[in-house]
């Protein structure tokens, strides 16, 4: 009886135990793969004001370019401005992009169509985090724009850079 009554309160014992031992696990194994998903949605209001102020001076039916619609703001004035989202394809074709953005996205631009490309921040830990550019592939794009003679900066800093498309660059070059 003695042994009988000891291996009951070991199984009752076990199975007290047992579920709190399990949710934790559970949670050891979720928070990894949760940690920094939280930079992903952050943003800083200089990042929020830097989008604000490009598109509300957008003129009425400019296109905007940029990574991905994940950063503040994508969609302000959706009514009065296109957007071309112009990573949100497969990998592949984003590593053909980066071998020569500029070209890439002015191939892409309409004739006579006034033109920003905005990358931030938050796009840059976007496309990071969901695979659509190689590592090192924002700071690539951004660099190789800001130097192409098709596209001049309006504005620059650790938030984000905005560029304007010149297509009269476009017709001096040689393609």
């Amino acid at each position: 009886g003695a042994r009988g009554g000891r291996a009951k309160a070991l199984r009752r014992g076990a199975a007290a135990v047992a579920p709190p031992a399990v949710l934790l696990v559970l949670l050891a194994g979720f928070l990894p793969s949760y940690y920094g998903k939280e930079k992903m949605y952050y943003t800083p209001p200089e990042e929020t004001a830097l989008v604000t102020r490009t598109l509300d001076n957008a003129p009425d039916g400019s296109l905007i370019l940029s990574t991905s619609g994940s950063f503040p703001q994508a969609l302000h004035r959706y009514d009065r401005l296109e957007h071309w989202f112009f990573a949100e394809q497969e990998l592949p074709e984003n590593e053909r992009m980066l071998k020569d953005p500029a070209r890439y996205l002015a191939d892409g631009i309409p004739p006579g169509t006034r033109t920003y490309v905005v990358l931030t921040r938050t796009q840059d830990i976007y496309t990071a985090g969901e695979g659509l550019l190689p590592a090192g592939g924002f700071e690539t794009l951004r660099t190789e724009l800001s130097a192409s003679p098709l596209f001049r900066t309006v504005e620059s800093h650790a938030y984000g850079v905005v560029l304007e498309y010149r297509p009269a660059a476009r017709e001096t070059t040689t393609r």
